[in-house]
């Protein structure tokens, strides 16, 4: 099978029909491992535990896990001393 890698953004990218993704059983949202070697390029199903743990989904408890009660105050910030013409409210 052809296909021609065509652009799409900054990125350059390759079509791959349904039949050949349900070959490896894999899905449109499901991660695969791209490798370069010589002049070929391999794409693997990635196992479940090889999800990069930044895409993998958080329940809004998971997110909040970690949060205190605290809340923001304005005056925590400090963006130093005024260098131009800075309007004070």
């Amino acid at each position: 099978m052809y296909q021609q890698i065509t652009q799409w953004g900054n990125s350059a990218v390759i079509r791959l029909p349904k039949k050949l993704l349900d070959t490896i059983s894999v899905e449109v949202t499901n991660f695969v491992e791209v490798v370069g070697v010589k002049d070929a390029i391999i794409i693997r199903k990635a196992p479940v535990t090889d999800t990069p743990v930044k895409y993998q989904h958080k329940t809004i408890q998971e997110r909040f896990s970690g949060y205190t009660g605290g809340y923001y105050l304005q005056d925590d910030l400090d963006w130093g001393e005024d260098v131009g013409d800075e309007v004070l409210t």
